[in-house]
């Protein structure tokens, strides 16, 4: 293939996409759609939509998403040591690496009809400012790449207790988390004298 001028690119271009069946209205729609992309300038993506990283997970039969700067690390479930004096949603703690973490159930935190922790396999390891703790899932699956507009509101089916920690649902699969909210709940912070 020779070099060839700017008309003349543009030009075998249009032809080509005529060539695929392509009517002159849908071959106009693609060059603009090409211009307006290759206008851009480097930033203009951050305005337009920020995209985040979610970890999703099974809990019973529900899908969540937690946004994965919040998520250190997940580990199998093992060696759970009771806590004594400490709400039911906090199961005990594990040691990872020579730091004691307390692992939360959200499921009980939320008032999901609870299953067997045998069934719970992994924690995952979450540090939200100074706060870390584990929290347990049914599974891990995957990591999503998400657009701020593709979470929608939450739906009005999530029950009250909920509410406040959920961000929005993802497509009505998967629910995202509000780490932060949920971190910060006063349920979270335990002073109990034995």
């Amino acid at each position: 293939m020779g070099a060839s001028n700017g008309g003349n690119g543009s030009s075998r271009l249009q032809d080509r996409l005529v060539e695929l069946f392509l009517d002159e209205d849908q071959v106009q729609t693609i060059l603009t759609t090409r211009a307006a992309v290759l206008a851009r300038t480097p930033g203009d993506e951050d305005k337009e939509s920020t995209q985040t990283q979610y970890v999703t997970f099974k809990l019973g039969a529900e899908r969540y998403g937690l946004d994965v700067g919040f998520v250190e690390e997940i580990q199998p479930l093992k060696e759970l040591t009771l806590i004594p004096c400490t709400p039911d949603f906090v199961v005990g703690a594990v040691n990872i690496r020579g730091s004691i973490l307390p692992v939360v159930d959200i499921k009980k935190f939320f008032g999901i009809p609870a299953t067997d922790i045998a069934g719970s396999d992994k924690v995952m390891v979450v540090k939200v400012g100074e706060m870390q703790m584990g929290l347990l899932a049914d599974r891990v699956e995957e990591v999503l790449d998400l657009a701020n507009e593709d979470i929608e509101p939450q739906l009005a089916t999530l029950s009250g207790a909920q509410e406040e920690f959920i961000k929005g649902v993802c497509g009505g699969q998967v629910i995202i988390l509000d780490i932060e909210a949920l971190a910060n709940d006063r349920r979270m912070i335990i002073h109990e004298d034995i």
